[in-house]
C-alpha cells in the first residue's frame, strides 16, 4: 500500500472535509483488511493515485469510497457509541475549594454545550453532585432537565470513585446504599438505574466486590486498571456472585485533542472480533482536573458521523452498551480474584490520613452499632445524623486521598472532616447510651451509691474531655460516695471476655484496696495502671485495667469499690534486689494463654507458644525493625522502589517491666538516623500488642532515595500467608511488591499451627524471602514534597491459632480494634433496666454478625459466611421481632419475608455470602 503517498498527500490536503474523511476511512479499513487476512492493496492504491494525482472532492469522493466498499463489508463493528466523562479528582492536588470550582466549572461546561451539541454525558460520585446541591441549585435544576432527557447519565453507585483495597466491606456497602438513596431521591431515580460501578482510575480492586456489588444491585463494573489480560470479562467472587466487568482498552481520559482523535476508533475492529461484539464503547473528554467535552472533540465526533465507510458512530450511554454485553455474557471468560498489583506505594505514604481514616471508620462502624442497640432497647432512631457522618468519612475513601497520592491542602481537609464526622458519631452514641445506663437499676448496690454529702469530693462532672483513645466514653465520672458504677457497652455481636480500662476520677479510696464486682457478686481480675493519682484540670484520677465478660451486642455493669477490711498476719518475705543478689536480664512476658521469649540483644522474639496447644507459631527471631532506603525512581507516593539498603535496628534500650496479672510488658528505645521510636511491649489475654511511638524525622531525597520504617516477621518454609480473610499471597523474587490488607494477615504453618498480625492503621505488607514485613512509614517525596514529619502513634499485635478459623479470626480482629464505651451511674433515680444485657446474638460455626446499623426504623444486620458450606444460623433478639425480610445490601429491595420465632429467626447462609437482613421489632 502506498501510505507514504497518503501521508505525504497529508500535509497539504488535511484541511480538505473530503481529504480528512478518505484518509481516516484508508486506515481505518486497512486495519479492517489485516484482521480479515485479506489483501486489498489494489483497490487502496488505486484511492490514493486518484487522490495524489487529482485531488479529492465533493463530486470525487462517493466514487472513491465505492472502490473501498469490498473493504468494508469486511468489517464486523456496526456501531461505535461515544459518550463524554470528565475526571473530576476528589482534593488531589488541591484543597476542596478548588475540587468545588472545577466541579461547577465543569458541568457548567458541559450544560452550554449541550444546548448546541447532541451528544451523551456520564458523571460519576455523588460527592460531584452533593457539591452542585450546596453551592449551585439552580444548576442541579438544569441537570435533572438533561437526565430526564437521558442525555446525562448519572454513573454514580458510591459516594467518591473509592480505593478498593483499604476500605472494610461495611465501608463499601454503605457507600453504595447512602450514594443510591441521596441520588434517588434527588434525581427522581430508581435504584436499579443506578446498576454500574464506574471506576476508572481506582487503583486496584480487592476480590469480595462482585458479592458486595451483586449484592447491592450493581451489575457492570467499567474500570481501567488492576488487570492486563481482559477487556471484558465476568468477575466472579468466592461465593460465585459475578459482576460483568469491562476495562477501558483505551484511557479513562483519552480526548486530549488532537487532529487524530478519530483515529482511537481503529482499536474498534480488533477489539470486536477478540470479544465477539458488533458495538464498541467509546469514552471521550479531557480528564483529571474537571473539563469534559469539548467544543472541538464534538466537532470532529460529528463530522465522523457522517464517513459512509465507518461504523455507525453515535452517542449512546453506558447503560446501553451494558445491555448489550449482557447478551454475550455467556461468550466472556470468567476471572476469579483481586484486581491489583498496581500502586503498591499507596499503602504506606501519607500515615495521618490512614491512621485518622482507619480509627473513624472502625468509630462510625461501633456507633452505627451502639445506635442500633439503643433503639432496640426502646430508645430513639437516632441514625439520621450518621449519614452525614459517613459522607465525611467516605469522601476521604477517594483513590488519591487515603493512597496518599495527594497534597497537603487535601490531607488538611480530610482530616478536618473526619474530625466532625467522629464528633457527629461521639455525640449521638453518648445520648443512646445515657439513655441506657441512667435508666439501670442499681438497687442492688444501693448501700455504694449514696450521694456523698460532706461537699468535698468533685466528682461530678469529672473527666470532662478525658476520653484516652476511646471513642464516646466522655461522662467518665458522674457519680461519688462509697463507690464507682459504670456500663460498660459491647458494639460487637459476639461474647467478649476484654481488658477494659477505667479512669476513676475524684474518690479518695486507697486504690492497692479496691475491687471491681458484676451484679451477681463475681469479683473481676483488676490491675492498677497507676499507683499514684494523675493530674486531670484539676481533677486527679487513677486507672484500673478490668477483665469483664461483655454479652453480644450488650452491656454489662462494673462497680469498683473498696474490699472489706482484712486482718493479715505479719510474716517474713523474701526480699529480692541488687544488694542481696543478681539475676540476668529476662524479657520474656508469660500469661495463661501465651509465653513470649526474647532474645535479650535485640528484644527480637525468640519463640511465641500458644499456652493452649503447646505449639509456637511458624516463625522465630522475629519482630525486630529496620531502616530501609528505596531507590526513587519517581512517583514516589505510588510506586515502592528498589530496597537500597537495609539496616537492621539496634540495640534496644528496655526499661519499666510492667508485670500485672492482665497487662504484661515494658517499654523500649530505639534511635536511628534522625529519629527515635518508643516501644510498649505488652501481652494481653492471647494477645502480643506493640504500641510504637514514632519520631520521625526522615526525608525523601528526590532522586536518590526514600526512607522507610518496618517491621520484620521471618517465617518457616512452607508457611502460607493471607490477607484479610480470603487471598493469598506469594513470595515472588522477580516481583517484589507491596500488597494491602485492611485488617489483618494470616499465617499458616506447614502443621496448621499459625497466627494472625493485626493492625490498626496499617495498610502495606510485603513477603519476600520468606520475611513477612509491615511498612509503618515511607517518606515519599512526591507529589507532596513532605508528607512525613513528626510524631505517629502505631499499633498492631500478634496472636497464634490452632487452625485457620476465619469465624474465630474475624472474632479475634474486631475485638482487638474494637474498644469498649462506657458511661458511669450517677446514683440519682431508680431505673428498671437489667444490669447486664444481651441484645443480638447469633448461633453459628462458620458465620459472623458483620455489621449492624439503623435503616428507616428497622434493624439491620448483615451476617457473613466464611465457609465453601451453606450453614442454618440462629439470630437471637432481646426482644419480640415483628417482621424479618431479607433485602439487598443498598436497603433498596425487599428480597424474601422470612418467618420468626418469637425473637429469634433462623436463616441459610451460602457459601463466602453477605446476607442482609431487616428486623422491624
Amino acid at each position: 500500500m502506498k501510505f507514504d503517498l497518503l501521508e505525504k498527500n497529508k500535509q497539504t490536503k488535511f484541511g480538505s472535509y473530503e481529504f480528512r474523511r478518505l484518509y481516516f476511512e484508508i486506515r481505518y479499513l486497512h486495519d479492517v483488511a489485516e484482521l480479515a487476512g485479506k489483501n486489498f492493496d489494489k483497490e487502496f492504491d488505486e484511492v490514493i493515485d486518484y487522490i495524489d494525482k487529482n485531488g479529492v472532492n465533493s463530486g470525487d469522493i462517493e466514487k472513491l469510497e465505492a472502490i473501498l466498499m469490498p473493504v468494508k463489508k469486511e468489517d464486523n463493528v456496526k456501531e461505535v457509541l461515544y459518550i463524554a466523562h470528565a475526571h473530576i479528582d476528589m482534593n488531589w492536588m488541591w484543597g476542596f475549594d478548588e475540587t468545588v470550582a472545577i466541579t461547577l466549572s465543569t458541568f457548567r461546561t458541559t450544560l452550554d454545550l449541550m444546548k448546541q451539541y447532541d451528544f451523551t454525558f456520564g458523571q460519576s460520585q455523588a460527592s460531584c453532585y452533593k457539591i452542585v446541591e450546596d453551592y449551585d441549585p439552580e444548576m442541579l435544576e438544569e441537570i435533572k432537565q438533561r437526565v430526564k432527557e437521558g442525555r446525562w447519565e448519572i454513573t454514580a453507585s458510591a459516594w467518591v470513585e473509592s480505593d478498593m483495597n483499604m476500605p472494610l466491606p461495611e465501608t463499601h456497602l454503605r457507600q453504595i446504599m447512602y450514594a443510591k438513596n441521596y441520588l434517588c431521591g434527588l434525581f427522581d431515580l430508581k435504584p436499579e438505574d443506578l446498576s454500574l460501578s464506574f471506576l476508572p482510575d481506582t487503583f486496584g480492586h480487592n476480590g469480595l466486590m462482585p458479592e458486595i456489588y451483586a449484592k447491592s444491585g450493581i451489575k457492570w463494573l467499567y474500570h481501567c486498571r488492576g488487570d492486563k489480560e481482559n477487556f471484558i470479562f465476568n468477575w466472579k467472587a468466592q461465593s460465585g456472585a459475578e459482576v460483568l466487568t469491562y476495562r477501558e482498552p483505551m484511557w479513562y481520559n483519552s480526548g486530549i485533542i488532537t487532529k487524530d482523535l478519530r483515529d482511537q476508533i481503529r482499536f474498534a475492529p480488533a477489539f470486536a472480533k477478540e470479544y465477539g461484539t458488533e458495538k464498541c464503547l467509546q469514552v471521550f473528554g479531557v480528564g483529571d482536573h474537571g473539563g469534559g467535552a469539548t467544543r472541538k472533540e464534538l466537532d470532529i465526533i460529528d463530522e465522523m458521523k457522517t464517513y459512509p465507510l465507518y461504523p455507525t458512530v453515535r452517542y449512546g450511554t453506558y447503560r446501553e452498551y451494558f445491555e448489550y454485553l449482557e447478551t454475550l455474557k455467556n461468550t466472556f471468560v470468567t476471572r476469579e480474584g483481586e484486581l491489583n498489583a498496581v500502586f503498591d506505594g499507596c499503602y504506606t505514604s501519607q500515615s495521618k490520613i490512614k491512621n485518622l481514616y482507619a480509627r473513624s471508620e472502625n468509630n462510625l462502624l461501633s456507633a452505627d452499632a451502639l445506635l442500633a442497640l439503643g433503639y432496640m432497647d426502646g430508645g430513639k432512631d437516632r441514625s439520621k445524623g450518621m449519614e452525614e457522618a459517613w459522607q465525611k468519612v467516605m469522601f476521604n475513601t477517594f483513590h488519591d486521598i487515603i493512597p496518599g497520592s495527594c497534597m497537603e491542602d487535601s490531607r488538611v481537609y480530610g482530616l478536618g472532616i473526619m474530625e466532625e464526622a467522629n464528633a457527629r458519631a461521639d455525640s449521638l452514641r453518648a445520648l443512646a447510651l445515657r439513655d441506657i445506663s441512667e435508666n439501670v437499676d442499681y438497687s442492688v448496690w444501693a448501700e455504694f451509691m449514696t450521694v456523698d454529702k460532706n461537699g468535698n469530693l468533685t466528682s461530678e462532672g469529672a473527666g470532662g474531655g478525658y476520653v484516652g483513645g476511646n471513642h464516646g466514653s466522655y461522662d467518665v465520672s458522674r457519680s461519688d460516695g462509697k463507690a464507682r458504677a459504670f456500663v460498660l457497652f459491647n458494639s460487637l455481636p459476639f461474647e467478649r471476655n476484654v481488658n477494659v480500662e477505667i479512669p476513676v476520677f475524684d474518690w479518695d479510696a486507697d486504690f492497692n484496696n479496691v475491687e471491681a464486682v458484676t451484679s451477681d457478686g463475681t469479683i473481676l481480675d483488676l490491675q492498677l495502671l497507676d499507683y499514684a493519682p494523675q493530674e486531670f484540670w484539676a481533677h486527679k484520677f487513677v486507672r484500673v485495667l478490668v477483665n469483664v465478660k461483655l454479652p453480644s451486642l450488650g452491656y454489662n455493669t462494673v462497680l469498683i469499690k473498696k474490699k472489706p477490711l482484712e486482718l493479715k498476719t505479719f510474716g517474713l518475705e523474701h526480699a529480692c534486689d541488687p544488694e542481696r543478689t543478681q539475676l540476668p536480664k529476662n524479657y520474656d512476658l508469660e500469661n495463661d494463654k501465651i509465653k513470649v521469649e526474647f532474645d535479650t540483644s535485640d528484644l527480637a522474639v525468640k519463640r511465641l507458644t500458644d499456652k493452649t496447644t503447646g505449639k509456637s507459631v511458624p516463625a522465630e527471631n522475629f519482630g525486630y525493625f529496620t531502616f530501609v532506603k528505596e531507590e526513587n525512581q519517581g512517583m514516589t507516593a505510588w510506586l515502592v522502589g528498589r530496597y537500597s539498603e537495609v539496616t537492621k535496628l539496634s540495640p534496644y534500650i528496655a526499661y519499666g517491666m510492667n508485670a500485672g496479672k492482665l497487662r504484661k510488658g515494658y517499654t523500649s528505645k530505639i534511635e536511628f538516623e534522625n529519629s527515635d521510636l518508643v516501644i510498649n511491649t505488652n501481652i494481653e489475654g492471647n494477645l502480643l500488642k506493640y504500641e510504637v511511638r514514632c519520631n520521625w524525622k526522615e526525608l525523601g531525597v528526590p532522586g536518590r532515595f526514600v526512607p522507610q520504617l518496618a517491621f520484620n516477621i521471618p517465617l518457616e518454609e512452607g508457611a502460607k500467608v493471607i490477607k484479610d480473610f480470603g487471598e493469598s499471597v506469594k513470595a515472588e523474587e522477580d516481583r517484589e511488591l507491596d500488597f494491602p490488607a485492611a485488617r489483618c494477615v494470616t499465617v499458616v504453618g506447614k502443621d496448621g499451627r499459625g497466627f494472625v498480625l493485626i493492625c490498626k492503621n496499617k495498610y502495606g505488607f510485603r513477603l519476600s524471602g520468606n520475611v513477612l514485613k509491615i511498612d509503618l512509614m515511607r517518606g515519599s517525596s512526591d507529589p507532596d514534597r513532605y508528607p512525613e514529619y513528626g510524631e505517629y502513634n502505631i499499633e498492631f499485635a500478634i496472636t497464634p491459632i490452632e487452625k485457620l478459623d476465619f469465624k474465630r479470626i474475624d472474632e479475634t480482629v474486631r475485638d482487638y480494634m474494637t474498644p469498649v464505651s462506657f458511661s458511669s451511674i450517677t446514683g440519682r433515680g431508680t431505673g428498671k433496666k437489667p444490669l447486664e444485657a444481651s441484645y443480638l446474638s447469633i448461633d453459628a460455626k462458620n458465620c459472623v454478625i458483620s455489621d449492624v446499623l439503623n435503616i428507616d426504623g428497622g434493624v439491620v444486620v448483615r451476617v457473613r459466611n466464611y465457609s465453601d458450606k451453606t450453614e442454618k444460623v440462629r439470630i437471637s433478639h432481646k426482644n419480640a421481632v415483628k417482621s424479618v425480610k431479607e433485602i439487598s445490601a443498598d436497603g433498596n429491595k425487599i428480597l424474601s419475608a422470612i418467618k420468626s420465632d418469637g425473637n429469634c429467626v433462623t436463616v441459610s447462609v451460602k457459601p463466602y455470602e453477605i446476607l442482609t437482613l431487616k428486623f422491624e421489632l
